[in-house]
């Protein structure tokens, strides 16, 4: 069976190789024939696009095609060498291609972009592509003029220019005569005044009758109104992307040539640590590429008048070398950690060598530190051999503490299977009273908590009081943030360290009311994954920033916002959601609520521009306002005009039930497991049954957060799953008790009546398979049950013998409802959800990986169909959720 991606090359390929080839088909063509979401199109054809398979045009709508031979097989070009061509900068490169290449003479360019992204270097590139492509003669004249350097002397910028003198020496003459055959660059224009850039406008739209190309810049700050005027009289205008919307890998790039280039220069190998990588790539960079290179220059040139004396081969950068606002880039880590771990080894040395080599080397070789007190003292360490004052490592520790408070509460309960096995680690006393305290976090703060991150938070407070006498760790302003950020839940812990102060006869430091904080409300999770972020667009001044404002308050997430003046032209507006969308995608795309407008076109440009998936819904706050205060002002009838608004813009919505019961059904991935037992139940409670709702949620973290919401409108019964999610207070059921339980039993087992005994686990049988096997042939009509049968129990057996315990009895249920589900999907061509952790999880169990695939081989064969690695992953994590395994 054909990918989503091949059906799309497939497609492209016979759209565009006919006898009259297509110039392109475009995404909202190919989602309508293809019968396909736009959003999953458009993120195909990007890919394809990266991979070169595809090529896509540069004009509305963009449109895509096979290469053609000439195409493909172009050689590299000097723009090969800019970091970004491939990137941020491609678009950039193409349209510098097409001016120069531009049949008859090539076209004059602008190049706009912020103050110090590269305009003089991109314009010497497009003076190498012109002599590379016989457009120029090799070593043409290259002629800068800096309107900088006349501000202040606009006459004899107008005579250097275009001034015609007698003279035959080369001094006398113009810039424009001197630039004939080669290149004239006019930098800055925005210097000039209006007389002299009309001349230049002019030279522009004449400028088939001059052997020159003409080139031209202008800075972006606060030159919209400028460039405007002045892209009328330019046929192509190239806008460079700042620094700090370029993605993180192009960053990396610069700065390794950088460091590399310094590494030439003073005949060393440089030395740099992953914390001074870490501040380079984050720190504000307000001069773009420019100030980046400079900072770099100053902190080679600080560290070798260090060293000068040593004469040694190797020169070690420390952070302290550099400004102190580099420095400061570590304030940007909190909400970048993700993206930064695709792009350096964190814990590596990078070194670069005069030979223009670039190694790694592990730098750290000491354990982990076995608590967090300990990683403090360590971090200490580490931060004052490298040079810095108390006052930044204070807030460089504070900067990490979150992270690594994560990484350490998450590892403390992992090994813990039950309160028994706890018992023998910890005071049972302690056991008690950190029961309690859960217990009150519940009911006074309305939430929930994993059983992992209760046993995490038991063998903490055991270490803390056996070590009562450490003295404080952290500093005042961290302390201060974590009570202002959380005040109730900081004085909820405060009073409990004061009860265990009492109860043990100890002082414990105030550092332990702040980390049972962040254990209340952070600890005991995964860190965050990339995720789609939520852009708010509104006209008006300040609608769109207060309404993010509120709901960034209320959520606890960032909240984006993007306010359109009545007054704004459409291209600005265009440009300004460019830039923010570049700047705000975490790699999951954008997704939009705006009121009004030609927004929607707006954004299906922007997506097909930039490649990032941006999805859109309008909420028509301000046309409903509008047009109900037109209705108010004809006729004063409240009830006429509710009516009326109601009728025109009141969407039906399928809301849950709040205040009633609900039961909640799990799987892995995908719902197609959880909606089977939300069927099932459906079936046999009939009238009684309570809402079910089915969730397909594997990481813990987001579990939590959705079940959490729900307890807040509706109280949880139980949660119904082949695997126990472990959260405090809401009772679980094995999904085998309740296929197996009768259905006179089955409201009390589901405590919709006074609860009865938990029935005996037993061995599982082929019989005690029957009752799951006819319910599945009730669900499908394209798989026949009676040959799937046989087939999966001997695959879950292949499995159970490969995973070398012995697998429960509901992991055995959970597999084969799970793998029911993926069959189904493959069969009826749906797409399966991605598991974006599957590399790791097979890397880790690589034995168990093979005995999947081979399980499931006769399966492949009879179906026809194919598990990704992505289904055998979710089968590995559902074998070692087994409390036996």
């Amino acid at each position: 069976m054909k990918s989503k991606k091949e059906t799309v090359y497939d497609f492209i390929k016979q759209s565009t190789d006919s006898g009259k080839p297509l110039e392109g088909v475009s995404t909202q063509y190919l989602a309508r024939r293809l019968e396909m979401q736009r959003s999953n199109v458009s993120s195909i054809l990007n890919e394809l696009v990266k991979e070169g398979a595809i090529d896509k045009t540069d004009g509305r709508p963009v449109l895509y095609r096979i290469p053609s031979v000439s195409a493909a097989g172009t050689e590299k070009s000097c723009f090969s060498e800019l970091i970004g061509n491939a990137g941020s900068l491609k678009g950039a490169v193409q349209l510098a291609k097409a001016a120069i290449l531009y049949p008859g003479y090539s076209l004059p360019v602008l190049i706009t972009g912020p103050e110090g992204s590269g305009k003089r270097e991109f314009a010497k590139l497009i003076s190498r592509f012109a002599q590379e492509s016989n457009v120029t003669e090799q070593n043409p004249p290259f002629i800068t003029f800096n309107c900088s350097l006349y501000a202040e002397k606009q006459q004899k910028a107008g005579l250097e220019l275009f001034g015609i003198s007698s003279s035959k020496e080369e001094d006398a003459l113009s810039c424009l005569q001197r630039a004939n055959g080669g290149i004239l660059f006019i930098d800055r224009l925005e210097y000039l005044d209006a007389d002299t850039r009309i001349r230049i406008m002019d030279l522009s739209k004449n400028i088939m009758k001059h052997d020159i190309i003409l080139i031209c810049s202008i800075g972006e700050e606060g030159n919209h109104s400028l460039i405007e005027m002045c892209s009328i009289s330019f046929p192509v205008k190239i806008q460079l992307t700042p620094l700090e919307i370029r993605p993180l890998q192009e960053r990396f790039g610069l700065i390794c040539r950088f460091f590399t280039n310094e590494a030439v220069r003073c005949g060393r190998t440089l030395s740099i640590s992953s914390e001074i990588m870490t501040c380079l790539l984050l720190y504000q960079c307000r001069q773009n590429i420019s100030q980046l290179k400079n900072d770099m220059k100053l902190g080679c040139a600080t560290a070798y008048a260090r060293d000068y004396q040593r004469k040694n081969t190797q020169l070690e950068l420390l952070l302290s070398d550099f400004p102190f606002y580099v420095r400061s880039g570590y304030l940007e880590l909190k909400g970048k950690r993700e993206d930064l771990k695709k792009t350096i080894r964190d814990g590596y040395t990078y070194l670069f060598t005069p030979n223009e080599e670039i190694k790694t080397r592990y730098q750290r070789s000491t354990p982990k530190p076995a608590n967090i007190y300990e990683w403090i003292d360590k971090r200490t360490g580490e931060l004052k051999n490298r040079g810095l004052e108390a006052v930044e490592i204070n807030t460089l520790i504070s900067i990490d503490i979150e992270h690594e408070f994560q990484e350490y509460s998450r590892g403390l309960g992992s090994h813990i299977i039950n309160r028994e096995q706890l018992a023998l680690m910890t005071n049972p006393h302690l056991i008690e009273l950190v029961t309690e305290f859960i217990n009150g976090a519940v009911q006074k703060f309305d939430r929930i908590y994993s059983q992992s991150l209760f046993y995490g938070l038991c063998l903490h407070l055991d270490s803390a009081i056996k070590h009562s006498n450490r003295s404080r760790k952290l500093n005042g302003s961290q302390i201060l943030e974590t009570a202002e950020s959380h005040k109730r839940e900081y004085a909820y812990c405060t009073n409990f360290i004061a009860r265990l102060e009492q109860e043990f006869n100890l002082s414990l430091p105030v550092d332990e009311a702040v980390f049972l904080t962040m254990f209340l409300c952070k600890g005991g999770e995964l860190p965050d994954t990339p995720k789609p972020v939520l852009l708010i667009i509104m006209h008006g001044s300040h609608g769109a920033a207060s309404l993010s404002e509120v709901v960034s308050s209320l959520s606890g997430t960032q909240v984006w916002a993007y306010d359109i003046p009545l007054e704004q032209a459409l291209n600005v507006t265009y440009e300004g959601l460019r830039s923010l969308i570049l700047k705000i995608n975490q790699g999951k795309g954008v997704f939009a609520l705006y009121d009004m407008g030609s927004v929607s076109q707006l954004l299906d440009m922007l997506e097909q521009e930039t490649g990032i998936p941006v999805q859109g819904i309008e909420i028509p706050i301000t046309a409903l306002a509008l047009d109900i205060s037109r209705k108010l002002l004809l006729n004063s009838d409240m009830e006429e005009t509710a009516s009326w608004a109601i009728q025109n813009y009141h969407a039906d919505r399928k809301n849950r039930k709040k205040g009633g019961d609900v039961i909640i059904t799990l799987c892995m991935s995908g719902e197609g497991g959880a909606i089977l037992v939300k069927t099932y139940l459906e079936k046999t409670l009939k009238t009684s049954c309570p809402e079910i709702i089915p969730l397909a949620i594997s990481r813990k973290k987001e579990l939590l957060l959705e079940i959490d919401e729900l307890r807040r409108h509706c109280r949880i019964l139980c949660i119904i799953s082949s695997y126990d999610p472990q959260i405090v207070g809401i009772s679980y059921i094995p999904i085998s008790e309740v296929l197996e339980c009768s259905e006179s039993d089955l409201p009390a087992r589901l405590n919709l009546t006074p609860e009865s005994a938990f029935p005996p686990e037993g061995s599982l049988t082929t019989n005690d398979y029957d009752v799951i096997f006819d319910h599945l042939k009730e669900q499908s009509t394209q798989i026949d049950i009676n040959r799937l049968k046989p087939k999966l129990l001997k695959a879950i057996s292949h499995m159970e013998t490969a995973s070398v315990n012995d697998m429960t009895k509901d992991i055995k249920i959970g597999l084969l409802v799970h793998i029911f589900c993926c069959i189904q999907h493959l069969t009826e061509g749906r797409e399966l959800p991605v598991n974006i952790y599957a590399p790791e999880i097979i890397e880790r169990n690589p034995e168990l990986y093979q005995a999947v695939k081979e399980s499931m081989q006769d399966i492949e064969r009879t179906f026809g169909i194919t598990f990704s690695d992505t289904e055998n992953a979710n089968v590995i994590s559902i074998i070692k959720r087994s409390r036996k395994g």
